[in-house]
């Protein structure tokens, strides 16, 4: 085990592909590599933005292999375990044997009892490191066109964690004002021993900092996320300025939405990705460049001066 908490930086991995739509494991371990260096702490392997719920059994252990190899010592890797075909005992156990370090259960959950009985499986499939999910039964129902309640109660996360020494975080859905409270109470019952993570909360990471949380996910600018979060537990002020006016570049409010593929981009192009990357989910890509380029990479630009 490389380390007992999660802090920082937790990256949802994106999964390149070859120019026949194979995954290029290459380029994923030139993506592993840059955002280790960036200074990311645990790497989720495979996630949602890297097309999860698209890729197979097979697909999915080979990024796991190629990210526990490249990362070493000096990230954890943290394999999700979903809903699918094969077990999370099963998931658990190959995931483990591949090299990873943690699991982090992604499962929407019906019940308090599933919740329990998800957790106890991979923990009894030898999972020494558990991360649990808070998206429970939570979202927009477009079924009925209404809201359902969102997550899990924290006082089930409470009886996980009291009970069971494996359970070491928790990522923390948004939106921030049904997850502030339970940041805030999570992190005053375990004593700030549960490792409170804010799922990728875009405009709330420093409230949910404020709350409690140690960490956050993302997919981009690692590095430049790592350094806000630093200047915002020194000066909240400022740290909060540098965060709003970074959004700009991060646009990932919904009014900027269809910018995002190009971030991507050209992110990953310094990740040494680009030229080519074919996401199975996105087929507009080169429109966008096109549209947004030059300005994202003013935007880009100016938030790397206001960091240095």
């Amino acid at each position: 085990m490389k380390r007992e908490r999660c802090t920082g930086a937790v990256v949802k991995t994106i999964t390149p592909y070859d120019t026949e739509g194979k995954i290029d494991l290459q380029a994923f371990r030139r993506y592993i590599g840059y955002v280790k260096a960036e200074g990311a702490e645990t790497i989720l392997v495979p996630s949602e933005i890297g097309d999860l719920d698209l890729l197979s059994f097979e697909e999915r252990q080979a990024l796991v292999r190629a990210a526990a190899e490249e990362a070493g010592d000096q990230a954890l890797i943290a394999a999700q375990v979903t809903a699918c075909e094969i077990s999370p005992e099963d998931q658990t156990k190959a995931y483990l044997a591949l090299g990873a370090d943690a699991v982090c259960l992604r499962m929407r959950f019906t019940s308090a009892e599933e919740y329990e009985a998800a957790a106890d499986a991979v923990i009894g499939a030898g999972a020494q490191h558990v991360i649990l999910t808070d998206y429970g039964s939570g979202g927009f129902d477009m079924n009925t066109g209404t809201k359902r309640a969102a997550g899990i109660p924290a006082d089930e996360i409470l009886k996980l964690f009291e009970t069971r020494k494996e359970v070491k975080g928790v990522i923390i859905a948004v939106p921030l004002n049904e997850t502030g409270s339970k940041c805030s109470l999570l992190a005053e019952k375990t004593g700030h021993q549960l490792n409170i993570i804010a799922d990728t909360a875009t405009d709330q990471i420093p409230e949910q900092i404020d709350r409690g949380a140690e960490g956050f996910t993302t997919g981009l600018f690692v590095r430049v996320f790592n350094r806000i979060c630093e200047l915002f537990k020194k000066d909240r002020e400022e740290g909060r300025k540098l965060f709003f006016s970074f959004l700009r570049v991060i646009v990932w409010t919904k009014q900027y939405v269809d910018r995002e593929p190009y971030l991507y981009q050209l992110y990953l192009k310094n990740a040494g990705i680009i030229p080519v990357i074919s996401y199975r989910t996105e087929r507009y890509i080169d429109e966008y460049m096109e549209r947004y380029g030059a300005e994202m990479e003013e935007l880009a630009r100016e938030t790397e001066k206001r960091c240095a």
